[in-house]
């Protein structure tokens, strides 16, 4: 199997009225949809937004290839900040990439990473 990110439209997002305004990245296995996650630039930063990898194929590091897509995003922007609202499946795996806490939201915990004193390449 040979997974490729490309950045795409994701017109059945299921997201709010604005989801125009996000820049989908997907997961795909020749053409079967595996999983996407989306970005929002706002500013000189980057806040990533909903991913969701098909229940079939979690486990594969899909989830890992899709914030990695991201991240490289950002710095072919030359954007250093990213924030991430995330669960408590996502937060390891977010730290294990370079994010630090920055606090609770609800149910949720904020996170973020400055790209400026990260490695250039992303960690596996």
């Amino acid at each position: 199997m040979v997974y490729t990110t490309e950045m795409a439209d994701w017109k059945t997002a299921g997201a709010s009225s604005d989801v125009k305004s996000i820049i989908w990245f997907v997961v795909k296995d020749d053409d079967q949809v595996l999983g996407r996650a989306g970005l929002r630039v706002k500013k000189n930063e980057i806040h990533f937004y909903r991913a969701i990898i098909d229940p079939e194929h979690r486990g594969k590091g899909l989830y890992s290839l899709l914030i990695d897509a991201r991240l490289d995003y950002a710095r072919s922007l030359n954007i250093t900040t990213v924030f991430c609202l995330c669960n408590e499946l996502a937060l390891p795996r977010l730290v294990h990439k370079g994010f630090v806490e920055v606090g609770p939201e609800g149910k949720f915990t904020l996170v973020k990473i400055d790209l400026s004193t990260s490695s250039d390449s992303p960690m596996h």
